[in-house]
């Protein structure tokens, strides 16, 4: 499995980094961004059950990346943006991945794409999202224990 480097240029476009971290035990943690261009690098330990990240979390909509241990799957889910697109070609994808005790994961967004990098790359997943203005926050949950750390970077304009 061919896993991916850091780029550099993008490195060159972060501003205004952020830690978040905490350990949740069957409960939820929500953050607001004040950005929809950004980059997350998802630090995730003592994995014990099914956990959820959303991101352009509102109370319309949400862009949902679920984890099943028990199944060994995540699954990415646009399905309910109020601005939907690309229907007919489906609004949910799936893989499999091994799900142990820690993983890492990197997010990129931007105001119309979401790019998912898990395990330095075992899996990835880009979806197109139109979200809505006052959709910006991150919300992470789970239905046991899980302790994070998000670094978040602003990712300021690469061409102008």
């Amino acid at each position: 499995i061919k896993k991916i480097n850091k780029l550099k240029e993008l490195e060159r476009l972060r501003i205004n980094k952020k830690v978040m971290k905490s350990k949740i035990n069957s409960s939820i943690d929500n953050y607001e961004l004040d950005s929809k261009a950004y980059e997350l690098d998802i630090s995730l330990s003592d994995i014990n059950s099914n956990f959820k990240i959303e991101l352009f979390k509102s109370e319309k909509e949400s862009f949902k990346i679920l984890f099943n241990k028990d199944k060994n799957e995540v699954v990415i889910d646009r399905s309910n943006f109020e601005n939907s697109f690309g229907e007919r070609f489906g609004e949910t994808r799936s893989a499999e991945v091994n799900i142990q005790d820690s993983m890492n994961l990197k997010i990129y967004t931007d105001n119309s794409i979401v790019e998912l990098f898990i395990n330095d790359g075992e899996i990835v997943f880009t979806s197109r999202v139109f979200p809505l203005e006052e959709s910006n926050n991150l919300e992470i949950s789970s239905k046991g224990s899980l302790t994070y750390k998000i670094i978040k970077y602003d990712l300021k304009r690469g061409i102008l």
